[in-house]
């Protein structure tokens, strides 16, 4: 036997539905936020401690959540150390 979702939905907390969000609702929704985890011990250093010899990890650009009372957060990726940029890329 199969069942339908219910045509009733449970409106979300802040906003109103089908209205784009405002400063207000954004700052109700970040209030309601903690932090989870941390970027730097669970990210950064994992990579930073890890990579063999033959890698090098670099950045190549910043998440900046400054705006927003939040932190910014910098984008790594790693490559050989033997890298050659006429060779072909993958991401």
């Amino acid at each position: 036997m199969s069942t339908s979702p219910s045509s009733e939905q449970t409106p979300y907390p802040i906003g109103i539905a089908g209205t784009p969000w405002g400063a207000a609702e954004k700052a109700a929704w970040l209030s309601q936020r903690s932090l989870k985890r941390s970027y730097d011990a669970e990210v950064v250093a994992r990579l930073k401690d890890g990579l063999p010899a033959s890698a090098e990890l670099f950045q190549y650009g910043t998440l900046d959540y400054t705006r927003l009372g939040l932190s910014s957060y910098p984008l790594y990726a790693v490559r050989s150390r033997s890298w050659n940029a006429d060779r072909p890329t993958v991401w």
